[in-house]
C-alpha cells in the first residue's frame, strides 16, 4: 500500500502533535512544510527530517506540489477558509483544524 503523502500549512505546536503521529503511521507519511518563517520552517524541518526540496516558504507552493496528496491546515483560524478552497481547487485531500471558517459566509464559500 502507497502511504498518503502529507503536507503541513503552519509549523505551530499543534502541528508537532499531528506530524508526530505520522511517524508512526501506517497509512501516511510527512512530506513537507510551508510556512512564512524561515526559522519555524527551518526548525520543524530539521526535527521531522523534510528534505529541503519540500521546505515551502509560501502556502500555495505547497497545495500546487505534486508530491503532496494531503494537506493539513494548522495556521491562525483567519487562514483557513481560503486554504481549505484552494486545496480542494488542486484535488488535495484536507484536514483542517477548527473552525473551518471564521464566520458563516465563509463557511458556505468552503462548501460550494
Amino acid at each position: 500500500m502507497e502511504k498518503i503523502k502529507w503536507g503541513i500549512v503552519g509549523p505551530g505546536s499543534i502541528a508537532n502533535n499531528f506530524a508526530d503521529g505520522l511517524t508512526s503511521s501506517y497509512s501516511g507519511q510527512l512530506v513537507g512544510i510551508a510556512s512564512k518563517s524561515d526559522d519555524r520552517r527551518q526548525i520543524f524541518g530539521d526535527k521531522y527530517n523534510i528534505h529541503e526540496d519540500f521546505r515551502f516558504d509560501s502556502y500555495e507552493a505547497i497545495i500546487n506540489s505534486e508530491n503532496i496528496d494531503a494537506i493539513y491546515i494548522s495556521t491562525p483560524h483567519t487562514f483557513h477558509a481560503d486554504l481549505t478552497i484552494k486545496a480542494a481547487g488542486k484535488g488535495k485531500h484536507i484536514l483542517c483544524e477548527k473552525p473551518g471558517a471564521v464566520n458563516f459566509k465563509e463557511g458556505q464559500r468552503v462548501i460550494e
